[in-house]
């Protein structure tokens, strides 16, 4: 989804601490904590083009049980919220 919303580089937390480690850090510490994210307000904000809109949206919609369950999905009337 993240290639349609703009060029960037994605690591997974995983990806991160071994970088830190391997490039000597200590004491690496990490809270992530996103909830109650509007897809909508994402897109809107993210200066998107419609045709890559429709497809980031139209992806969400249509993902997986699991995705949707992972990602504690609620579809509402007009948009999507997850964590």
């Amino acid at each position: 989804m993240f290639k349609y919303k703009e060029y960037r580089y994605t690591f997974l937390l995983d990806d991160l601490t071994n970088l830190y480690i391997n490039t000597g850090f200590e004491n690496i510490t990490s809270i992530i904590a996103l909830s109650d994210m509007s897809l909508s307000n994402w897109l809107k904000n993210a200066g998107v083009t419609y045709r890559n809109i429709d497809i980031i949206r139209k992806m969400h919609y249509e993902s997986d049980r699991l995705v949707k369950e992972a990602c504690k999905m609620k579809v509402t009337e007009d948009d999507i919220i997850m964590n």
